[in-house]
């Protein structure tokens, strides 16, 4: 007799591993150690010389009886936006996806939790809360929502990007359809949470802490000026989206506070956006909008 059971759909997760010899195995033991039935793993070496090669097929050996199937691919370095494309577009076969860092890690039934919500409110991708921690594993706080709810472009014109990108959880044929990350840009998550709104993609916000991101010194979110600039490149990429003014303002702001008012030219540009940011549009919008 023949079983109309629907089939267990597959959930594909992408690990980008650059120099993370250290931290790999807790992040790799995360995702295998997971509730969810179906999973395919897929870690792409970014060109590492701290051994992590070797030592991410001895944890292939380890810990591939866990999970459905077990993809480690090694390659020059080219680059994170590269390297998740590729893992998009040549290696993932689940309809749902996730990217983990090689210093991150997967708390709970973070798989099971995400893919349900997200199939609960037909939405193309999934934000969970997360807890941070150090080098040393200490809590260093948490990334919390206020409420359970959609995003809006709204949103993020004027908040700072409070959309964690280690908790997001995606339709793999949203990042498919609007051509995978921007490989252009030093940091591509924001521009993709633009794209996808823009496109009408629905993303959703989970209240629950599902996801361990790590502060490592020296990581990307260190590096104040090339965000900066980066963050600049983006809202010009966006430019015709309501309310991207403010966001400039806010960015610069930002920028100022973390080391920009060492440069005397910044002060009055600094008293130009705070002026901008009290408003009424910006304090009625920042006021609807509940985010982190």
């Amino acid at each position: 007799m023949e079983n109309n059971t629907p089939k267990t759909p597959l959930i594909s997760v992408v690990v980008a591993s650059y120099n993370h010899k250290r931290f790999i195995e807790q992040t790799i033991e995360s995702i295998c150690s997971q509730s969810y039935e179906r999973i395919q793993l897929i870690v792409i070496d970014d060109g590492s010389t701290d051994g992590s090669v070797k030592y991410i097929t001895e944890l292939k050996t380890k810990y591939q009886h866990l999970i459905e199937e077990f993809i480690f691919i090694s390659q020059v370095n080219v680059g994170l936006a590269k390297t998740i494309n590729a893992g998009i577009f040549k290696y993932v076969a689940g309809d749902y996806m996730t990217f983990v860092a090689s210093d991150d890690y997967l708390l709970g039934d973070s798989l099971k939790a995400r893919y349900e919500s997200l199939i609960k409110n037909s939405s193309d991708v999934v934000f969970s809360e997360c807890s941070r921690v150090d080098e040393a594993n200490s809590h260093l706080g948490n990334v919390e929502f206020s409420k359970e709810r959609f995003v809006t472009l709204v949103d993020l014109t004027v908040r700072s990007n409070f959309l964690p990108a280690p908790s997001a959880f995606y339709r793999t044929s949203a990042l498919k359809n609007i051509g995978g990350f921007d490989e252009s840009l030093w940091f591509e998550d924001l521009d993709m949470w633009f794209r996808l709104l823009k496109t009408d993609h629905k993303l959703f916000l989970l209240q629950k802490k599902l996801v361990c991101y790590r502060d490592v010194v020296g990581s990307m979110s260190k590096q104040v000026e090339k965000i900066y600039n980066c963050s600049f490149q983006i809202m010009d990429k966006h430019s015709e989206i309501k309310g991207m003014k403010y966001r400039r303002a806010w960015v610069f702001l930002s920028y100022y506070k973390a080391g920009g008012y060492k440069l005397k030219a910044n002060h009055f540009k600094a008293l130009l956006s705070a002026v901008k940011l009290m408003t009424p549009w910006f304090l009625y919008a920042r006021y609807r909008s509940s985010g982190r």
